[in-house]
């Protein structure tokens, strides 16, 4: 789920403008912001006087105007150091009718479209149109609204509410929300039983996982996602003792109904936050793999194993902190795959990546393999897709760090020396992720893995193992392709 999502058209294509001149180092000619948005003039216009009209009203010491740069418009955004954007993003949210609604159901967890339309003073078909809408994008959490409620496991209900609190308040709000005794003692006490020091940043985001956790003490709790054996594999884990333990000191009063299983609501959201590279949490519980999960255990090694026989990588060369690193990475990932469900995508955060070919060849296997293997849990919507694929991306890229590639590229073209040079690092720019790829002019007197030439007349001057001709420029297919050869290569 993209929050702009949740924004009428015209708040939503003035959030664009803002984020995309952002992206833009803070600057973009307004003739690539009409084609990017697919927009006219006049639209432009008047969305960027609703921006500066915002912008004012908060007093926000950031501005947005039109801007003559050598002669050509130009859309820029300026904002004092101390400015905190998030405060213009929410800014919007908190005018949004569906955002509303999901506020009101946190809040008091049941509604009645009388108490509804008093509250938003709107008509029933005007609620009617935005919860079905709502539906639409809960149904990536495996959530829906119904009789007045949010329906679905409870695990995905606090789920869905950590990630649209901690994506879309200001930090400052989920600062007060979240200043209770018992939550901070709590988090003293994980911080103690987990032998680590949160960071600020961790720390209120395990503070509102508690408070989320708290706000539903006694909801039904519907957990066919945590079946008996998964239990049996969490209490084999010493680290859910000590949770646990922590969980009915500090939160409840009693072991009332529920409680149990919301400790364990703790237990694997500890095992899946990705908390930052300084704040990854180790599990001593005996495994090799810092999770008592058998099937995330498997999945994992599966993934490894994978990288590695396909990148030829030397795995005696792996250093040790890169190991560890991956693991706790390959672990929460997984995790919170198998466990939560559905991603929230901040306005003010752009997660999307052009994943290079060769990288893309190994990650398709992977999330297929993935999803046969997590059935019939896991379903990755677009926004968690692209999450997931990113975190596979950079280990994938990363042990390409100690892959034992030793394949030769020669190239030979009709047009001679400068053309040949200039193909030549092409190539290099290109396919600069195969670590230890040779890229050269072919000679007769070397052998090749991979022979790239114009001329298929003089291919038999040369020793090679595979050919690829090339009909003109080097195009998409043609990296393709080559990218699939080189792939085959190494694997042999």
């Amino acid at each position: 789920m993209d929050l702009t999502e949740l924004l009428n058209k015209n708040d939503a294509l003035q959030v664009k403008i803002f984020h995309t001149v952002l992206l833009n180092n803070s600057q973009v000619s307004a003739k690539c912001l009409l084609d990017e948005l697919k927009i006219s003039n006049p639209v432009l216009i008047k969305a960027m006087a609703g921006i500066e009209q915002l912008t004012h009203k908060l007093d926000s010491d950031v501005h947005i105007h039109f801007q003559q740069i050598n002669n050509e418009s130009y859309v820029v955004l300026e904002k004092s150091p101390r400015a905190d954007l998030s405060d213009i993003y929410y800014a919007y949210l908190s005018e949004s009718v569906e955002y509303k609604i999901l506020c009101y159901l946190f809040k008091w967890q049941h509604f009645t479209t009388q108490k509804l339309c008093r509250y938003l003073v709107i008509s029933e078909a005007s609620v009617y149109r935005y919860l079905t809408h709502l539906n639409h994008l809960l149904a990536e959490f495996d959530l829906k609204i119904k009789n007045g409620q949010l329906v679905g496991n409870e695990l995905q209900v606090d789920y869905f509410y950590l990630e649209l609190i901690w994506n879309s308040r200001p930090m400052n709000e989920i600062v007060a929300a979240t200043n209770e005794e018992r939550i901070t003692r709590t988090v003293i006490a994980l911080e103690q039983a987990l032998t680590t020091k949160f960071s600020t940043s961790t720390s209120l985001y395990v503070s509102l996982w508690l408070a989320i956790l708290q706000k539903r003490p006694n909801a039904e709790l519907t957990d066919n996602i945590i079946n008996n054996g998964l239990i049996q594999e969490i209490r084999k884990d010493p680290l859910f003792d000590h949770v646990q333990q922590i969980y009915f000191r500090f939160i409840l009063s009693e072991a009332n109904y529920g409680s149990g299983a919301k400790s364990i609501y703790l237990y694997l959201f500890l095992n899946s936050a990705a908390l930052g590279d300084d704040q990854h949490l180790i599990f001593d519980n005996g495994h090799c793999w810092p999770t008592p999960f058998s099937k995330i255990i498997k999945m994992a090694e599966w993934i490894v194993n994978y990288v590695n026989d396909n990148l030829k990588v030397d795995v005696n060369l792996l250093p040790k902190d890169f190991i560890i690193h991956w693991r706790i990475v390959l672990t929460q990932l997984l995790t919170q795959i198998y466990f939560f469900h559905g991603y929230i995508n901040a306005v003010a955060v752009d997660i999307s990546t052009s994943i290079p070919t060769s990288t893309e060849i190994l990650l398709e296997p992977i999330i297929k393999t993935m999803a046969v293997a997590f059935t019939p849990h896991v379903f990755l919507s677009p926004t968690m897709r692209t999450y997931t694929s990113a975190i596979l991306e950079s280990y994938i890229e990363a042990s390409r760090e100690f892959s034992d590639y030793k394949l030769v590229i020669g190239i030979f073209t009709r047009g001679g020396f400068l053309t040949t040079n200039y193909l030549i690092e092409q190539f290099k720019s290109e396919f600069i992720l195969h670590h230890g790829l040779t890229i050269e002019i072919a000679t007769a007197q070397h052998h090749y893995d991979l022979l790239i030439t114009d001329t298929l007349s003089v291919a038999n001057a040369f020793h090679f193992k595979e050919l690829y001709t090339l009909t003109g420029k080097l195009n998409v297919t043609d990296k393709r392709i080559i990218t699939e050869i080189l792939l085959e290569l190494a694997a042999q």
